[in-house]
């Protein structure tokens, strides 16, 4: 899945996943027509899956370089969804209220 986005889902996703803090330069504003993957494997060796997350910066980056989050490499599906499920907006109800909109993507629905 391909998902054109600015600058700011950048920030808060390796802020959240504490990337920023072991990797610096990911706290700042990416170049534009910069990446991330959000990687899913699997292994016969493994009880589940895995997600890797890597980041190229802009188009003068040539390679996707590995990016830590929440402190790790690589870590178990389970735990990434758990370590997220706390911040997660899971409707679109609760999308609104947390972007405090009113007409966008239907919003104005749940007014009262």
């Amino acid at each position: 899945m391909l998902n054109e986005i600015s600058y700011k889902p950048f920030i808060s996703f390796f802020n959240v996943t504490q990337a920023a803090a072991s990797q610096p330069l990911l706290g700042g504003i990416v170049d534009y027509a910069s990446a991330v993957a959000i990687e899913l494997h699997s292994s016969r060796n493994a009880s589940e899956p895995t997600v890797n997350v890597r980041f190229k910066n802009g188009t003068t980056d040539r390679t996707f370089h590995d990016v830590q989050i929440f402190g790790q490499r690589s870590l178990p599906l389970s735990q990434f969804i758990s370590e997220l499920a706390p911040i997660a907006v899971n409707s679109t109800q609760q999308w609104c209220t947390v972007c405090n909109q009113m007409s966008l993507r239907g919003c104005s629905v749940f007014q009262q």
